[in-house]
């Protein structure tokens, strides 16, 4: 089974792609989204559409090194291998602006660094 992991993928673009790619029953979908909620309404949107059982959650903020770490620490852990990264997060400069924990723009950590931390 191949592993592939959408950042971002509770909604949108990810939402899409991670439920076209969940057609094939040969992936495993990591959904890696910053809201637990939405993430497992998507989680239970893409079974019912596609029959495939092996879609997860977990939690990932790329505004945050920390939550970026935490995320990597635990796929590392786990023994997941990675076969398929598609970092989609980010945000709109109309939705937010202001300074991170780790100072820097919101937006720019958000969409860029936090993906490559």
């Amino acid at each position: 089974m191949k592993n592939v992991i959408i950042t971002g993928a509770n909604s949108g673009l990810g939402f899409e792609t991670a439920k076209k790619i969940a057609a094939n029953k040969e992936y495993r979908i990591i959904l890696a989204c910053r809201n637990m909620g939405k993430a497992q309404a998507a989680k239970e949107d893409i079974i019912a559409a596609t029959g495939n059982e092996n879609v997860e959650v977990q939690i990932i903020d790329t505004s945050s090194f920390e939550s970026v770490h935490n995320f990597a620490k635990n796929i590392i852990d786990s023994g997941i291998r990675i076969d398929v990264l598609i970092n989609n997060a980010g945000i709109s400069p109309m939705r937010g602006t202001g300074l991170t924990a780790d100072g820097f723009d919101i937006v720019f950590e958000t969409n860029y660094l936090g993906h490559f931390c």
